[in-house]
């Protein structure tokens, strides 16, 4: 377990502003000589004045939607999704066609965005309209294409309760990985209801709402039908102030989890500094703010609890780097206005999007060492490496690229007929595929993802590769790749039966390739319990049957009516397997083939498929599983017999606490019921805030329980050091080995406090650049106060070992080091190293304190050392290989 990093953030020497609003009062020392800075590559980027993108004028784009015949498209729905990684508006802007195509989306920030139209029974085909816009900018032109064959996503989105959510947002925009076709939004009407016209295939939709939790995502396969049920937000309000106590307009401010690195949600403030976070699941949240050259933390984590909104005590903002730069092409002023940069530090990391100029701007960056990623669509990114920030920040930072080609054509099939949904990948020839092709008999191993069937190596476990592999095919078949290198490469169609075709990129691009594929074929299907009923949102697991052999093919979600889809397979034997909270039992399939002798014994579970490469289409298959039998019910309360509403209640099947097969949350009397569950024993625990309680005894359907929150209690104290930190984690590891938290803190003068720990046993830790703190903690009762944590150096550890018998030196032995205070192994330090070739080892960095060395397989069992402060120890010990070994 690796500790946080945290790096100290140094004061700036500015001279006073006298704004009230939108400046960040500092120290007024004069400024430090510096050496004299050889102009910059590219021009310095502005600081601006704030960071909210709707301080600068809007701007507007026009265009029209036509379909494949260039003829307009009357009420088609267009909409621009911001790209902006810190938006605080999940919601598109949206605006209908009228009876000549034309449309007008106005009220755009001036930041990049990606426009879709959709329509009833069409799909969207071309690249996707994206656009880098500029304050008060009027775009015209921004045209886009229709084709038909759309099918329809329909469902509901409805409260926690129950109760239909009406002007609910449901898109398939943004979704984690890549989508086929285009994006489409939509919203529910007054029953929450909604319909959203996609192209087919594998969707992830998100659904949200004002008011209501953060937004819930849900894998779909469109044609389907999807349930969505959201739950009532909690939220935070505050107020972000410079070190004068003058509000900053403008600071962006994110909330994060107490023990997570994810933003739960954002906002901006306004001309009084204030800001609302909503959107926001109960517990413990760290709130951070940024202004232009300088950022902030809650000292304290913030607890909200459910469906409430809490004061943030204010945040001053303290001066802290900034960092700018261009996106440039080598040789040229040519810049890039699609790329991006992300700047990591462990285990955080900062996104942000290169401007219509090319311009990236980080508005508070700590001091400190950054591995830079920076990407330009269609260009070639070196090694770029990496960033040192200095106190006086970066301003014009170059990130260069080199110009890339690019592949353009079409997949059709045998007949001539566009391929939607293929991707194509390019790899460097002469270099081959080393397996899709390759001649196999049945039986033979293919690599990971490939089967061997008909004699021909095929891919069985969907179309990933490190190669550049293009996004799917649109309705015309279309593809392209772009950013690939000046030389010879091969492309190849990632679908049974396509040809590798060889393209020379050494002058020019690729245009109008046409690669032959064979379709790719889908097994359709429905998940019933044993009643006939459906079974929604069942997990369905595809496997290529080759006997006591199963290779995964593909993996899929039943929708509302039980119904699924698995896309994208060869001609050949399957297996069809469905879990969730669920088994299979007496699985039949409706085109059972008694012939089948690939299967050879024991047989593996699921239900037979063939699917033949000349039907029209594989034939349906039914899973038939285990009756969902009945409902957990039950109350939670606190210890002073109070109902807890907004809990989550989590049933974990033959109670062991591991994912959860069934999680609902209390209502305001403190109810709640666990539903469609088989007839099992659960583990059922609860969890609201700081505390969390497992009900004692396994839990049978059909009980009735009730879990009682035990109290939580405190931990607080201080770090203590020459000088104290300004910044600072403190990590809190339990005994059981389960609770791990890590709190930051900044400006309190080293006080810490760390809450909603039940009793126990804790290590408490504290890193700061070579120093470290560390102590154990018995929790018992009431909070304890007063823990102090002295930063001490870290020690380093050399040893030598030899053999016991021949007195040479023991090269290529693992060598393990391991605090003798359990809880305080979760070090910053690699606690596992080889020797030498001389026998040699070096731990570096390590705790001050007790250790022990351990040699695996060989005697001693453990060699003890002490690290002092700073101080090296040296070790030699003489090993013999253990009895057995």
């Amino acid at each position: 377990m690796r500790l946080t990093r945290c790096l100290t953030a140094l004061s700036l020497a500015l001279a006073a502003c006298t704004s009230n609003q939108s400046r960040v009062v500092v120290d007024e020392r004069p400024p430090p000589p510096q050496d004299e800075a050889p102009p910059p590559r590219v021009a310095p980027v502005p600081e601006p004045t704030s960071l909210d993108p709707r301080a600068a004028a809007p701007a507007a784009i026009t265009g029209v939607v036509r379909d494949l015949d260039g003829q307009p498209v009357a009420d088609a729905e267009v909409c621009a999704w911001s790209l902006d990684p810190h938006v605080d508006d999940l919601a598109p802007r949206c605006a209908a066609t009228d009876g000549t195509g034309a449309y007008t989306l106005a009220d755009l920030t001036p930041r990049r965005h990606e426009v879709h139209a959709s329509a009833p029974a069409r799909q969207s085909v071309g690249a996707a309209a994206r656009l880098a816009l500029r304050p008060g900018e009027q775009r015209a032109g921004v045209d886009l294409r229709l084709a038909p064959g759309g099918v329809a996503i329909t469902g509901v989105v409805r409260n926690t309760r129950g109760g239909a959510l009406a002007g609910a947002w449901v898109t398939n925009f943004p979704v984690q990985g890549e989508r086929p076709g285009g994006a489409a939004a939509t919203r529910t009407g007054d029953d929450g209801e909604f319909t959203l016209w996609v192209s087919p295939g594998p969707q992830r939709l998100l659904a949200h709402a004002s008011g209501f939790a953060r937004a819930m995502y849900n894998p779909a396969v469109a044609p389907g039908r999807q349930v969505f049920d959201l739950t009532p937000e909690s939220a935070l309000t505050g107020q972000v102030v410079d070190l004068r106590g003058r509000p900053i307009a403008g600071a962006r401010v994110v909330a994060t989890a107490h023990d997570s690195t994810a933003v739960a949600g954002r906002a901006y403030t306004d001309a009084a500094g204030r800001y609302r976070v909503g959107g926001l699941d109960p517990g413990r949240t760290s709130v951070r703010a940024e202004a232009p050259g300088a950022s902030g933390v809650t000292a304290w984590p913030v607890h909200v609890g459910p469906e409430a909104t809490a004061e943030v005590p204010p945040i001053a903002v303290r001066p802290t780097p900034s960092v700018a730069g261009r996106l440039v092409h080598t040789g040229s002023r040519e810049t890039c206005p699609f790329g991006q940069v992300t700047l990591y530090a462990h285990p955080s990391e900062q996104v942000e999007l290169a401007g219509p100029d090319g311009e990236v701007y980080f508005a508070a960056v700590p001091p400190g060492e950054y591995n830079a990623a920076a990407t330009c669509p269609g260009a070639i990114a070196p090694d770029h490496p990496r960033l040192t920030v200095g106190a006086a920040g970066i301003s014009a930072h170059a990130w260069e690229f080199a110009p890339g080609r690019t592949l353009r054509g079409v997949v059709v099939d045998a007949a001539g007929q566009p391929l939607p949904g293929v991707r194509v990948r390019a790899y460097p020839a002469p270099a081959t595929d080393e397996q899709h092709g390759r001649a196999c008999k049945l039986g033979d191993e293919c690599g990971a993802g490939h089967v061997c069937d008909a004699g021909q190596c095929i891919r069985a476990a969907g179309p990933y590769s490190d190669d550049l592999t293009s996004p799917p095919s649109d309705a015309t078949g279309a593809f392209t790749i772009s950013g690939l290198p000046p030389v010879d490469v091969n492309v190849i169609a990632m679908s049974i039966g396509s040809a590798a075709t060889r393209v020379s990129l050494g002058e020019r691009d690729g245009e109008d390739l046409r690669l032959v594929a064979r379709p790719p074929l889908h097994l359709r299907g429905v998940v019933v319990d044993d009643r006939g009923e459906p079974v929604p949102g069942a997990n369905v697991s595809v496997t290529v049957d080759r006997g006591a052999r199963q290779v995964h093919a593909e993996w899929t979600r039943t929708d509302a009516d039980g119904r699924f889809t698995a896309f994208d397979l060869a001609p050949g034997h399957y297996r069809v397997h469905a879990t969730h909270d669920i088994e299979p039992r007496d699985a039949k399939a409706w085109d059972d083939d008694e012939d089948d002798d690939d299967a050879t014994p024991p047989d593996p579970p699921g239900v037979r498929a063939r699917i033949d490469a000349d039907a029209p289409a594989a034939p349906d298959v039914r899973v038939v599983v285990a009756r969902v039998r009945g409902q957990i019910r039950g109350v939670v309360r606190s210890t002073d017999g109070r109902p807890v509403s907004g809990a989550y209640v989590m049933a974990h099947e033959g109670a062991v606490v591991g994912e959860p097969d069934r999680v609902t949350r209390t209502d305001a009397a403190g109810a709640f019921t666990l539903d469609r569950l088989p007839n099992s024993a659960y583990a059922v625990r609860a969890h609201a805030g700081d505390g969390g309680v497992l009900h004692p005894r396994p839990v049978r359907v059909g009980q009735r329980v009730t879990l009682t929150l035990p109290p939580v209690f405190e931990l607080s104290g201080r770090v203590l050091g020459d000088p104290v930190p300004d910044s600072f984690v403190v990590e809190i590891l339990g005994d059981d080995g389960e609770l791990d938290r890590r709190m930051s803190f900044t400006g309190t003068g080293g006080r810490w406090a760390v809450a909603g720990l039940p009793p126990g046993r804790y290590g408490v830790l504290v890193e700061e650049d070579d120093h470290v703190a560390a102590a154990v903690v018995s929790l018992g009762g009431p909070s304890q106060t007063g823990v102090e944590l002295q930063l001490q150096l870290t020690g380093t550890i050399r040893g030598k070992l030899v053999d016991a018998d021949l007195k040479t030196p023991l090269s290529d032995v693992k060598v393990q080091l391991t605090h003798r205070q359990r809880l305080l192994n979760a070090t910053p330090w690699a606690n596992e190293t080889e020797t030498d070739d001389d026998g040699e080892f070096t731990f570096k960095g390590v705790h001050p304190g007790p250790v022990r060395i351990h040699c695996p397989g060989f005697e001693p069992v453990d060699i003890p050392a002490t690290i002092e402060p700073g101080e090296p120890v040296v070790i030699e010990s003489a090993l013999r290989l253990a009895p057995g070994r």
